[in-house]
């Protein structure tokens, strides 16, 4: 897994990639106004309901980016966090780039706002002066290099369902 960086958190621990960004999006439900989005900008979203999973940063986000949401829902789970989106109970949901995208390839309504919430950058926390954090990044940028975190992204967050196919291994 990896974990949002911040100012505070550098201070004590060191992070891998330090270069990889990651967009926060929303999610919306576009089934209420046919194959066009009825919310397109953070403005759109003024005065309406947003769904979070409960422990995250996306308060923060709110408060910095969209100070104008009426009012906020806290789910436990990313689960009740979609079939509130899904019935309509919220009007948006905050979820991280690789979720969304997952999301929205495997249809049922879902979309994202083509305006994202943020930039936010992720990485691997590594204890501080960790003799790893460089051989870490070495290989991520090797990675992201010859496309094979790209292609990673394509087959577990893309559509096509047939290649989310574990390889078989020999253990």
């Amino acid at each position: 897994g990896s974990i949002l960086i911040s100012a505070e958190r550098e201070e004590v621990v060191d992070f891998a990639p330090e270069h990889g960004n990651d967009s926060i999006l929303l999610v919306r439900a576009s089934e209420r106004s046919g194959p066009r989005l009825e919310f397109a900008t953070i403005k759109d979203l003024d005065g309406k309901e947003v769904g979070m999973v409960t422990g995250g940063v996306y308060d923060q986000l709110i408060d910095e980016y969209a100070p104008n949401i009426g009012k906020i829902e806290y789910f436990s789970n990313n689960g009740d966090l979609l079939a509130a989106l899904k019935k309509s109970k919220i009007d948006a949901a905050i979820v991280d780039e690789p979720m969304a995208r997952l999301y929205e390839s495997r249809g049922g309504g879902l979309a994202m706002m083509p305006e994202h919430l943020c930039e936010d950058q992720y990485g691997f926390m590594l204890k501080k002066d960790s003799p790893l954090t460089s051989q870490m990044n070495e290989a991520i940028s090797k990675l992201w290099a010859d496309g094979t975190l790209d292609a990673l992204k394509e087959k577990w967050c893309g559509a096509d369902e047939e290649k989310k196919v574990l390889p078989d291994l020999d253990w």
